[in-house]
């Protein structure tokens, strides 16, 4: 028989199977994926339980299971089901990390014998950093004929593509667009009550909306200071005044901060 593949060397430049390669740019929106099906075995399940540590007589004995039980049939543990069921999309995607997992819920039984596949929704996506976006996915596990036992949201950091980035939107543009009013609700029932501004302080436009993270001033009076002096301090200030900050208190330093990229100020008068 002659070896279709000799050269060591070159076998990195074949494709690696069952491995996805999408990226940022690449995720779409509503897209699903189904995987196989697959049996849970009494072995493995049994095998799983001694791994983990859990002999809970409604994974673990049959005798409880089938008479004192409520299913009368032992189950498999949820963790495990949890597992097979993630493990059955598996994309191997070396441009993705787990951020995290969300509202899992165990919806269903399963019990030893039954048969489970998964289906994998896109659900959203929102760029996060320079270099990678945030996407949000859905597991949907079912057990035949149909049956969904289990689903989980799970979140994903993906590279973007170096070669069509777009970009990023930061936390104060996405405290921009959002509405006042369901920020404030938020903040309440997250028990912030203190969270907001007198109402004698008015807005001068309108139009405009402060957003960012608060930079606090507080000076004092230095009559001891002449008029070039008071002034090189109060450029010393604009001059560290952060990025993307609202700042609060002078009424003076409007336009100064506008080249600063400083969002707004908010003026403090004596009735504050």
């Amino acid at each position: 028989m002659k070896n279709p593949n000799p050269d060591p060397v070159k076998h990195k430049e074949i494709s690696i199977w069952n491995a996805e390669d999408w990226l940022y740019e690449d995720f779409e929106v509503g897209k699903r994926a189904r995987s196989i099906r697959r049996t849970i075995s009494e072995g493995e399940s049994m095998l799983f339980n001694a791994i983990v540590l859990d002999m809970h007589p409604y994974v673990a004995d049959d005798v409880f299971a089938k008479e004192e039980g409520v299913f009368k049939k032992r189950l498999v543990a949820g963790a495990m089901v949890f597992s097979l069921g993630l493990g059955l999309m598996a994309h191997n995607n070396i441009h993705t990390f787990s951020y995290g997992y969300d509202k899992l819920r165990f919806i269903k039984p399963v019990f030893v014998g039954d048969t489970i596949y998964t289906i994998r929704t896109q659900l959203e996506k929102w760029p996060k950093y320079a270099e990678m976006g945030m996407v949000k996915v859905s597991y949907e596990v079912f057990k035949v004929p149909g049956e969904l036992v289990l689903y989980c949201g799970i979140g994903l950091r993906i590279h973007n593509d170096e070669t069509a980035m777009t970009p990023t939107v930061t936390l104060v543009d996405r405290l921009r667009s959002c509405y006042s009013g369901a920020v404030f609700d938020v903040l309440r029932a997250k028990g912030y009550v203190q969270q907001t501004l007198p109402h004698y302080i008015r807005p001068l436009n309108l139009q405009h909306k402060l957003a960012g993270p608060i930079f606090t001033i507080q000076g004092k009076r230095d009559d001891s200071l002449d008029a070039h002096q008071s002034l090189l301090k109060w450029c010393e200030l604009l001059s560290k005044a952060p990025a993307n900050t609202v700042l609060y208190d002078d009424p003076n330093m409007t336009v100064t901060l506008n080249q600063q990229d400083v969002t707004g100020v908010i003026e403090c008068t004596p009735t504050c």
